[in-house]
């Protein structure tokens, strides 16, 4: 797993745990379940929305989990195309 999946891996773990499990994560992000243990597990990549609503979870742990991944400055965003376009 290449390092800005490994990042937006921990940002969806500590998310979930702030919000107390997976299908509220889901819920809150308006997401299936199933999307968010794709994330997690790598074999899919949200689009930036979701991805800056598990942000707003996780803002508080961000310092934590920028130490565990200290060249992830490098990591820019890139847009996605939504499925309506």
């Amino acid at each position: 797993m290449e390092l800005p999946e490994r990042i937006i891996r921990r940002i969806f773990i500590v998310a979930a745990e702030r919000i107390g499990s997976l299908n509220r994560l889901a819920a809150q992000l308006d997401v299936s379940p199933e999307h968010i243990y794709r994330f997690i597990d790598g074999s899919a990549s949200p689009i930036d929305s979701v991805l800056l609503g598990a942000v707003d979870l996780a803002i508080e742990d961000l310092s934590t989990i920028s130490a565990e991944f200290p060249s992830w400055q490098q990591i820019v965003l890139k847009p996605r195309l939504s499925a309506r376009q």
